[in-house]
């Protein structure tokens, strides 16, 4: 995938540096993806609690 001007000034939003630097420094990196498995995980447990609430409501 080509990474765009566009994508660069997202991430840099997202993350408070540019992508070249989480590309290049590994602690940029794990410090990315950790959040984003934090994220993830954050999501899961929010849509089991979501579906367990509507299978007990029907």
């Amino acid at each position: 995938m080509e990474y765009t001007e566009k994508m660069g000034q997202g991430f840099r939003s997202a993350h408070g540096f540019g992508y070249e630097d989480y590309r290049m420094r590994h602690d940029l990196l794990i410090k990315v993806e950790k959040r984003r498995q934090a994220d993830y995980e954050k999501e899961r447990l929010t849509t089991s609690l979501l579906e367990s609430q509507l299978r007990n409501n029907i």
